[in-house]
C-alpha cells in the first residue's frame, strides 16, 4: 500500500524509537496498526460504495433498453399473427388441396 523498503520501515522504526521511547513504542504501534487497520476498511467501503453506483448507473440503461426491446418483439410478433391471421380467413380454401388431402 505504502510501497515501503526494509531500508525505510528500519529507518522509521529508529525514528519512533528515539521519539516515543522503548517503553511506548509497542502501544504506539498497536494505535498505529488499528489506525491503519481501519483507514483500509474505510477505503475499502468507498471502493465498494463507488462500484454499486457505478454498476447501477450502468445497469439501469440496460435494463430500460432490454424492456423497450422486449415490447417491440411483443408488439411485432402480435402484428404478424394478425396478419397471419387475416390471410388465411381472407384466402378460400384451394379445392385441389382438399382433394389431395382426402386421399
Amino acid at each position: 500500500m505504502f510501497n515501503i523498503g526494509l531500508p525505510e520501515l528500519i529507518l522509521i522504526f529508529i525514528i519512533a524509537l528515539v521519539v516515543v521511547g522503548p517503553d511506548k513504542l509497542p502501544e504506539v504501534a498497536r494505535t498505529l496498526g488499528r489506525t491503519f487497520a481501519q483507514i483500509k476498511g474505510a477505503l475499502e467501503d468507498v471502493k465498494e460504495t463507488i462500484e454499486e453506483e457505478a454498476k447501477k448507473e450502468i445497469v439501469k440503461p440496460v435494463t430500460d433498453i432490454e424492456e423497450d426491446i422486449k415490447k417491440e418483439v411483443e408488439t411485432f410478433y402480435k402484428e404478424a399473427n394478425n396478419v397471419i391471421s387475416t390471410v388465411k380467413e381472407d384466402t378460400p380454401p384451394d379445392k385441389e388441396d382438399d382433394k389431395s388431402n382426402r386421399g
